[in-house]
């Protein structure tokens, strides 16, 4: 437009300025970001100019550059001369005061309350429009029609922002303060169908699900009073395995099915993310019937992968340790006898198998939320619970004693046989997992399996993956859940479907741009990484600070002006003539 100037985001008029003819806007170069439910941004007045003839507010793209905002339709601002505020009309109405050198101009676009504020020196003017609903973005602009005038626009961030006049942190609390308190404001059914309460029940067959059955069964015992049994009496093969000792107030809310039932799933839990896969599989031949993987071959498809895999990593250790050994040992060194001076305690065949936890045996600490090791509570036997991953709650853990160790030891002590070969390898692919697999995602899990051979360090390789704690933590949680659906029970607990219905219906909330919704973060995020206790109100939205143009009460993405959302790009934004 040939009456401006502009040079980033200051504004000269140059024009003669002798009509409304000659009148001129500048908009910026993007937008109010889509999904940013607060947006604000600030022009300062450098030079009123002959009459101040100065409007600051928003406009669609289409409207026309050639006259001053708020005169045509789809355009809303408050001018400087009268203090007057122009929505689709040249007609104004009085709304505040007028403005002129030196005075600051705050506008602020609520698309919750679908509102248009202003703000003069940092002091709220109020509502200058209501239910603003427009289809197009709205896009900052401010127009010039006098000689003389000179605005500077800020929009909160780079090379040429200043702090916001206004307390734009206080307006996103007071924000979040009013979707919070409209949250809150909902009532919610604090009572099962049942008649028992619900937050106690939904904690307890969470409990139950994730095995924490001592906890269950206290929470149960005290705030359910007679909590209704978790899991009935399914098919099972033959053979119970040992059984947990457990005090009267446990047995009176969890009989010994459910405990077995909880400890046999507990064992597999283990085993699996410990990557002793082969124990796995003997025990769920022990405690299940065969339909719990026959009935599932994505899993059983999975589950002996898995096996391949951990033989693979098995092989290429116990290689390495023993050529360091070969290598790092002198004639002379005495080797270490066993207890009855019978024979060495590890040999160059046992590897690193025979002389203390394995690598793989290390990875169970290494998994997702590795529980407390203690001493069993109830009837006072002294039995410490192994297992990784849960909080020693498993009331027969895979120890010594237990059903999986017992497994082990009938199968004729897995640690001390030598570690598999390639050909034993590559055989047990041939047979077990060729056959199986059925699915492009079963022969691409398998092309980044049989891709380990190639490494000397299976871990280090492209498909590392499939030996990372979290893979096999995901295996375990599958096969849990898997376990759970043969007793006729839900794979995912109702609290963890309620928690799933949350975060998707503000995915979809968030995707129509729903302004209470962007007010509030991804709840996985809160999960995994909990805001600080003693938070004003509970970390529901970013940290306030650096808030650019468009920064917004939990939300970000670009907006009109470097810096959007609080954590847009540096640099002054351009402006569009």
């Amino acid at each position: 437009m040939q009456y401006l100037k502009v040079d980033g985001t200051r504004i000269r008029y140059v024009g003669p300025g002798d009509d409304d003819t000659q009148a001129a806007t500048v908009r910026a170069n993007y937008p109010v970001p889509s999904d940013t439910p607060l947006y604000y941004f600030e022009v300062k007045v450098v030079d009123r100019g002959q009459d101040c003839f100065i409007g600051v507010g928003f406009c669609t793209e289409e409207v026309l550059l050639s006259r001053l905002p708020g005169w045509d339709p789809h355009s809303y601002a408050y001018h400087g001369d009268d203090g007057h505020a122009f929505a689709g009309s040249g007609m104004g109405r009085p709304y505040g005061p007028s403005y002129t050198t030196g005075d600051v101009v705050g506008a602020l676009y609520d698309k919750a309350e679908r509102t248009i504020s202003y703000f003069k020196n940092g002091q709220p003017l109020g509502p200058a429009f209501r239910d603003v609903s427009e289809a197009q973005p709205l896009f900052p602009c401010v127009g010039l029609r006098t000689r003389g005038e000179e605005v500077v626009a800020n929009f909160g961030a780079g090379p040429s922002g200043e702090p916001f006049r206004a307390d734009f942190s206080g307006i996103k609390a007071a924000f979040q303060a009013r979707v919070l308190a409209a949250v809150r404001s909902q009532e919610v059914p604090l009572l099962c169908s049942k008649g028992t309460p619900l937050l106690p029940q939904l904690m307890y067959d969470y409990l139950l699900h994730q095995r924490y059955w001592r906890t269950a069964a206290v929470l149960g015992r005290d705030l359910l009073r007679s909590a209704p049994p978790a899991a009935r009496p399914g098919p099972t093969a033959s053979g119970s395995g040992a059984g947990p000792s457990t005090s009267g107030g446990i047995q009176s809310v969890l009989d010994e099915r459910e405990l077995e039932d909880i400890a046999v799933r507990q064992q597999s839990y283990d085993l699996v993310a410990a990557g002793r896969i082969d124990e796995a599989l003997a025990l769920l031949k022990e405690k299940y019937p065969p339909q719990v993987l026959a009935d599932r071959p994505a899993l059983d498809f999975r589950l002996r992968v898995q096996k391949f895999v951990e033989m693979v990593h098995e092989a290429c250790t116990a290689s390495t340790a023993s050529t360091a050994s070969t290598v790092g040992t002198a004639p002379a060194a005495p080797t270490a006898a066993a207890p009855n001076g019978s024979a060495p305690a590890t040999t160059a065949g046992d590897g690193v198998e025979g002389s203390g936890p394995s690598p793989m045996e290390h990875s169970e600490g290494d998994g997702e939320g590795e529980g407390e090791r203690g001493e069993a509570e109830g009837g006072g036997s002294g039995q410490r619970n192994g297992g990784a991953g849960r909080e020693a709650e498993g009331p027969a853990g895979p120890g010594p004693g237990s059903a999986a160790a017992a497994a082990a030891e009938a199968n004729g002590s897995a640690a001390r046989q030598p570690p598999p070969t390639t050909r034993e390898i590559l055989a047990y692919g041939t047979a077990e997992l060729w056959p199986r697999c059925r699915t492009l995602a079963d022969r691409d899990l398998l092309t980044d399996a049989l891709s380990l051979l190639a490494f000397n360090d299976p871990a280090a390789a492209p498909a590392g993956y499939l030996l990372r704690p979290a893979h096999r933590v995901a295996l375990a949680e599958e096969l849990n859940g898997a376990l759970l659906a043969c007793r006729g029970l839900p794979a995912t607990s109702p609290l963890e479907r309620l928690f799933q219905h949350l975060a998707a219906a503000l995915t979809e909330l968030k995707k129509g741009d729903h302004p209470q919704a962007l007010s509030l973060p991804d709840p996985r995020a809160i999960i995994m990484d909990p805001p600080p206790l003693g938070s004003a109100v509970g970390g529901l939205l970013p940290p306030v600070g650096g808030a650019g143009a468009g920064a917004a009460a939990g939300g970000s993405g670009s907006g009109a002006g470097a810096g959007a959302g609080g954590g847009g790009e540096a640099g002054p934004d351009p402006m569009s003539v």
